[in-house]
């Protein structure tokens, strides 16, 4: 109690010194709790945004060795050259996801990028084909502004928002229900072009630029564009034969089943032979048919948000158990390179935050610095008057607890009276960005009282460090400095 009584007293006997620590603590304190309120609210924004409209809670991929997220591969550079790999076991995937009765809905879709053309307006563009009504289920959150989803079903084409006022702004004209929708894509050296029918508009709630540039369709046109025929699923599925000399780097193996054969003399390729083996195109025509059962992910919604990771790691562990070459993706690991870069500037803000961290620490320790050194008589009087070290760094150790508690609360005191006023009022966001980044139009900050006491422990944890420094100085002072001091 005594050595409480002193810390108080040395706190409130320098009241300016104290205010002016004290402030920057309290100041440090207020803007840090509002900083990663809005971080908080922007990850809860962000994750509504996506899961709601684009994602679900998590979806499944086919298991390769690349990273593929919605929009495709990602590696920028090989994006537009390959595929999405179709899933190749789509009715396990589903079976599964049936037998999990905590998802409440799932749906299939085909991806692929290609170049959307309207009239004389062109662009490149993410296709999705989509089931209905599952996917506007998994995707509640898209607002259908005209046409009904239904036509999707009959070579309908689905045109965000914003990629239409782009295109009627560049053609100088609305564009009319009905008219042509051409997609094209080059790829593997070679040029699909399909067709279909501007069918309606709808909206996203929290739009950016990767967004506004998704295209909704049926899934037999994105099937198309991504070759995904029964040719090119035979070939994935092909197994390597053993004993043959395929990956082989013995020249030797090349000849290892070679034999002796009689030709007849007149048993030479003619044009007759090959004509006649080139007129049965049945099993050509048999290869090159769209694969009807063929989708590039499924996504599934849970009915209770706070299962999810359960539910997909029940997911996981029964598709591990039934060999099942499919990988579970988070919702930002699915939403690709729109969520990540997202979370890259958030990274960049939460680096941002520890600098100031670190300067914080630095200042009260400057400050705890220079309160040691104005008492350097004080502290000699005191070991000569037989206090012990550990009664000195005590003392030390309470007052800057002390001085830190007291206006570490005061400032989050501030901090939350002005989350709730911007909770109440918000604010506006216009910049496609920062309408991205943070899942919504308007800025609200989400502050909790976990997220309070999270802040006090850590302003806690500054104090209880910032004191080593100056103690250790303290600690050194030596009695006689008490006299030196009164001569």
């Amino acid at each position: 109690m005594l050595m409480l009584k002193l810390a108080l007293r040395n706190l409130f006997r320098h009241p300016v010194k104290t205010s002016l620590l004290g402030g920057l603590i309290a100041i440090g304190m207020a803007v840090l709790l509002l900083a990663n309120g809005i971080f908080d609210s922007s990850t809860q924004g962000l994750e509504k945004s996506l899961v709601g409209s684009l994602t679900g809670h998590f979806a499944v991929s086919a298991l390769t060795e690349e990273a593929y997220g919605l929009f495709g591969s990602e590696v920028p550079i090989v994006s537009d050259y390959e595929s999405i790999p179709p899933i190749a076991d789509i009715k396990t995937v589903e079976t599964v996801l049936r037998s999990q009765r905590d998802i409440s809905v799932y749906t299939p879709i085909v991806s692929s990028l290609a170049d959307v053309r309207v009239g004389s307006y062109s662009n490149k563009s993410a296709v999705f084909g989509v089931t209905v009504p599952t996917y506007f289920q998994v995707c509640s959150d898209l607002t259908v502004v005209s046409g009904d989803p239904e036509s999707l079903n009959a070579q309908g084409v689905f045109l965000n928002e914003n990629w239409v006022k782009n295109a009627e702004k560049s053609l100088g004209r609305k564009l009319i229900i009905g008219e042509d929708v051409i997609f094209s894509l080059y790829q593997n050296n070679t040029f699909r072009v399909r067709r279909g029918s501007f069918a309606g508009i709808y909206r996203y709630p929290a739009p950016s630029e990767v967004l506004d540039r998704i295209v909704l369709t049926n899934p037999v046109t994105v099937r198309a564009l991504c070759n995904y025929t029964l040719g090119v699923k035979i070939k994935q599925a092909r197994p390597t034969q053993p004993g043959t000399s395929q990956g082989s780097t013995d020249i030797n193996d090349l000849f290892s089943s070679a034999q002796d054969v009689t030709v007849e003399k007149n048993s030479g390729i003619t044009l007759q032979s090959v004509e006649k083996a080139l007129e049965d195109t049945t099993q050509r025509d048999e290869l090159v048919q769209t694969d009807s059962a063929a989708w590039s992910f499924v996504l599934a919604r849970v009915d209770n948000p706070r299962l999810v990771n359960r539910v997909r790691n029940s997911v996981n562990q029964e598709f591990e158990k039934q060999n099942t070459e499919v990988r579970v993706l988070d919702w930002y690991t699915a939403a690709g390179t729109n969520a990540m870069m997202l979370f890259a500037i958030r990274t960049a803000f939460s680096i941002g935050i520890g600098f100031v961290i670190f300067g914080a620490l630095l200042v009260i320790m400057n400050g705890l610095v220079i309160s040691v050194l104005e008492r350097t008589a004080e502290i000699g009087s005191m070991r000569a008057l037989g206090a012990p070290r550990s009664f000195i760094r005590n003392l030390f150790i309470i007052e800057t607890l002390l001085l830190t508690l007291i206006f570490a609360l005061l400032g989050l005191t501030v901090g939350t009276l002005g989350g709730i006023i911007l909770q109440r009022v918000g604010i506006p966001l216009s910049n496609p960005l920062l309408v991205g980044l943070f899942g919504g139009n308007v800025l609200k900050p989400h502050i909790t009282a976990l997220l309070i006491f999270q802040h006090l422990g850590g302003a806690l944890a500054i104090g209880f460090l910032a004191w080593i420094y100056p103690v250790s100085l303290a600690l050194k002072i030596p009695p006689v400095s008490a006299m030196g001091d009164h001569e």
